[in-house]
């Protein structure tokens, strides 16, 4: 059976107090001694932890992705909840070619379309590590899947080094690679993900959860004939010991 959507779900778990208390340490706020700059940053840190609170219980309720796949197998549509362009956003992803079009209405209603390549331009700057443990499987959606560890090192000139850290439940029965779906900078990894952990070298104190709650199928013809087949000889057989049920019970209350 080919697969006509996949629909993620979307978590944001984090524990905001402990967030916070990291932040301040990464950006030391324990070791100033002006007052002024500690009230500052105090309220600082007041706002970003509503901002996070915020975001949390935004993400949790109405965040998700779907993936429509198109009969020619080459392309999806992309579907998000929240941040479109404008209400009749349409993203369509080549799979081959890692291109993505986007259709959208623009503020003057004009209708747009901007295409990007998703390979990145600073590629080289960015690293990948993988290893993949084949014995840790899990059934997902119906679909063996087996763990994948990825490291993300990006190296960009002037900056601290930055690393991302995903844990991946991969199928190989559908063809929606996990480098398209985390948008990374090199086509590494063409398995589909159905369960992907992700979380920052700088603060791993938040963790972001995707996974896939709804997989609909395309049922082919053959299989639907099949099914059918058994259908009429279960029908046929059901309707067969209904007869016989009803003949014995005529002559039993004949007899009685």
């Amino acid at each position: 059976m080919s697969v006509k959507m996949i629909k993620y779900n979307i978590n944001l778990e984090v524990d905001i107090d402990e967030y916070i208390e990291q932040v301040k340490i990464n950006k030391g706020f324990y070791k100033t001694t002006d007052k002024s700059a500690a009230r500052g940053f105090s309220f600082f840190m007041m706002v970003i932890k509503r901002e996070l609170e915020n975001c949390k219980e935004s993400i949790n309720n109405h965040q998700y992705f779907k993936y429509h796949f198109k009969p020619n197998g080459k392309e999806v549509i992309f579907e998000k909840a929240v941040n479109k362009l404008s209400e009749d956003e349409v993203v369509k992803i080549d799979i081959q070619k890692r291109v993505k079009k986007t259709y959208f209405t623009d503020e003057n209603g004009d209708k747009m379309i901007r295409e990007e390549s998703m390979n990145s331009e600073q590629s080289e700057l960015i690293e990948y590590e993988y290893k993949r443990v084949e014995t840790d499987t899990r059934i997902i959606q119906g679909y063996e899947c087996h763990r994948i560890e990825l490291k993300e090192v990006s190296k960009k000139e002037g900056e601290d080094k930055e690393e991302r850290f995903y844990t991946l439940y991969v199928t190989k029965e559908i063809n929606l690679p996990a480098h398209l779906i985390l948008e990374l900078a090199t086509p590494i990894i063409d398995e589909c993900p159905l369960y992907v952990e992700m979380t920052d070298l700088w603060n791993d104190k938040q963790m972001t959860i995707m996974e896939a709650e709804e997989i609909s199928r395309i049922v082919s013809e053959s299989v639907l004939k099949e099914v059918n087949q058994n259908w009429e000889i279960e029908e046929s057989t059901l309707k067969s010991g209904q007869k016989e049920l009803k003949r014995t019970s005529i002559r039993e209350l004949a007899c009685s």
